[in-house]
């Protein structure tokens, strides 16, 4: 998700915002987003046995449902009626690339725009995929 969401805000949103003049738009999908974020980094520091976890789960996937929902009525039929076949291609392309190179965590104080992902999104995908790295080695060691 953590991946997904920031190459949103590096490719999808910036069309919306410069080519389709649809920022109101981006701008609600941002504020989903980051709280959507905001959420997933709490999950990630509770324990799953604590007794929050619960109701913070159902609470994230009810958010995350419903922006995705939105994203869906909303941002798609955008593109699809605004861009043509060939440039929606290349966002996809672009999409992937982002995401691949992404922050694998929710950082919820990160940046919610283009190019505050473009400078700090790289530190955080480094820091976050040496931790992945150093976590799936202690699991690995232990099984």
């Amino acid at each position: 998700l953590a991946t997904h969401e920031a190459a949103e805000e590096l490719v999808v949103y910036p069309v919306l915002k410069a080519e389709l003049q649809e920022g109101g738009v981006a701008d609600d999908c941002l504020a989903e987003e980051h709280e959507a974020k905001g959420m997933l980094a709490k999950l990630e520091k509770i324990a799953p046995a604590f007794f929050e976890f619960p109701a913070a789960l159902v609470e994230f996937e009810q958010t995350l449902l419903a922006h995705a929902e939105h994203e869906e009525r909303a941002v798609f039929p955008l593109l699809e009626r605004g861009i043509d076949e060939e440039h929606r291609r290349e966002l996809a392309d672009a999409f992937r690339h982002a995401a691949a190179t992404a922050p694998t965590h929710a950082h919820g104080h990160s940046p919610e725009s283009a190019m505050g992902n473009a400078v700090v999104g790289p530190v955080l995908a480094t820091i976050d995929r040496a931790k992945d790295a150093a976590h799936d080695r202690r699991s690995a060691s232990s099984s």
